[in-house]
C-alpha cells in the first residue's frame, strides 16, 4: 500500500494513459463509422437528386399534356356551344307540341297524399320557361360534359 501511495503520480499517469488509449480507440471507430455514413448520405443525396429531376420532368410533361387537353376540350366546347343552345330550344319546342300526358287521379295512388290532403286535378297549368333559360341550361350541361371529357383525357380519378 505504501508503494501505491508513494508512486501515486506514476499510477495516475498510467491510468490516464490507459484511458487515453481507450478514448482514442473509441474515437477512431466512430470516425470510421461517421465517414461511412457520410458516403452513404452522399449517395442518398445523389439518388434523390436524380429522382427529383425525373419527377420534375414528368410534372412538366403532365402539365403540358393537361394544357393541351384543356385547349382541345375548350375549343370543342366553344365550337359546339351555339348548336347545343339552339338544339335545346328546338327540342323543347318540339316536345311542347306533343304534351306529356298528365297522370289522372284514377291512374293509381299518389305517394304522400293522406286522407286529409285534397288533390286538385283541375286544369293543369303548363310551365313555359323562357328560351334563354333553356339555352342556359343546355350550356351548363355542355360545360359539365366538357369537364368530364377533360377529366377522362387526363385520367383524373372520378368517384
Amino acid at each position: 500500500m505504501t508503494l501505491l501511495l508513494a508512486n501515486w503520480k506514476l499510477i495516475l499517469i498510467a491510468a490516464l494513459a490507459v484511458l487515453l488509449g481507450l478514448m482514442t480507440n473509441l474515437y477512431l471507430g466512430k470516425r470510421d463509422e461517421l465517414s461511412k455514413m457520410t458516403e452513404r448520405y452522399g449517395a442518398f443525396v445523389e439518388a434523390t437528386g436524380v429522382i427529383g429531376k425525373d419527377a420534375e420532368l414528368k410534372k412538366k410533361a403532365d402539365e403540358a399534356e393537361h394544357l393541351k387537353n384543356l385547349e382541345k376540350v375548350k375549343a370543342n366546347h366553344e365550337s359546339l356551344l351555339p348548336q347545343v343552345r339552339a338544339d335545346a330550344v328546338a327540342n323543347y319546342l318540339a316536345r311542347r307540341v306533343r304534351p306529356i300526358p298528365h297522370p289522372s287521379a284514377g291512374s293509381g295512388p299518389v305517394l304522400g297524399n293522406g286522407p286529409g290532403i285534397s288533390v286538385d286535378d283541375g286544369a293543369v297549368r303548363e310551365c313555359v320557361p323562357d328560351e334563354t333559360f333553356i339555352a342556359n341550361c343546355a350550356e351548363d350541361a355542355s360545360k359539365v360534359g366538357a369537364f368530364q371529357e377533360y377529366c377522362q383525357r387526363n385520367h383524373c380519378p372520378i368517384e
